[in-house]
């Protein structure tokens, strides 16, 4: 299993840029979290693997803190990230 994985922030150096690890142009992606609160994080990683030409199929989650995703709307993060990304979220 090939594993890559964000930074906070891009370098210019090393392998540079905001992802380490194995290449994700034209791969199937399972994005793997330890907590999701609002699907802040998720969305980010959503844009980036995106960006980067790979095709993310579900996201798996060790922690879902069964919150609202925001102010607006009844239904959990993890409700709205799949309904907004049409992924499997499994917690």
């Amino acid at each position: 299993v090939d594993v890559a994985y964000n930074r906070k922030e891009a370098k210019d150096h090393g392998e540079g840029g905001k992802l380490v690890g194995a290449p994700v142009k034209d791969k199937t992606v399972l994005i793997v979290d330890d907590v999701i609160t609002a699907g802040t994080a998720i969305r980010e990683s959503m844009s980036l693997l995106s960006k980067e030409g790979a095709q993310v199929v579900a996201v798996s989650i060790a922690l879902d803190r069964q919150e609202k995703a925001n102010d607006t709307t009844t239904q959990s993060a993890i409700q709205v990230v799949m309904q907004d990304f049409g992924i499997q979220v499994c917690s």
